[in-house]
């Protein structure tokens, strides 16, 4: 990330350590009121209230299957025009599985961020997997 634009390096930095904290104010601080989520199941607007009520339940879903560590393993910038960015990501998470090995999966994400407002949001969210479902196979796996 060192050869990037200093704001989008900058801004996704804080979007990691936010992420590893579980600093959920800081998180949604990132993202625009409302933004766009897409994943595997569609597509669908998010309000922060929203966003606020589903942060928790995903990092209890990630403990419950022994998070260890996430972390931002590449990342892509793209200018979309002189106010947004198109950001392609990939990130790394560990788990402890329930074999003595971690369980490591890396997901592809890409972001839409509006670095022309006066603080950079995410606009839209796109991700590629569905980690819930990743995490069931997990436990099957495990079985």
């Amino acid at each position: 990330m060192e050869n990037l634009p200093d704001p989008v390096v900058s801004f996704f930095q804080a979007y990691e350590r936010n992420i590893v904290a579980g600093d959920t104010p800081a998180l949604l601080a990132q993202f625009a009121d409302p933004f766009l989520f897409a994943g595997p199941q569609g597509t669908k607007i998010v309000s922060a209230t929203d966003h606020a009520k589903a942060l928790p339940g995903r990092r209890e879903l990630f403990q419950r299957h022994g998070h260890q560590s996430s972390s931002l393993a590449d990342f892509h910038p793209i200018p979309l025009s002189s106010r947004y960015v198109l950001v392609l990501t990939k990130w790394r998470m560990t788990f402890a599985g329930a074999a003595s090995q971690p369980r490591e999966i890396v997901v592809d994400s890409a972001f839409i961020v509006d670095a022309g407002a006066e603080t950079q949001k995410i606009i839209v969210y796109l991700a590629s997997e569905d980690i819930v479902e990743m995490l069931k196979n997990f436990e099957i796996a495990a079985a």
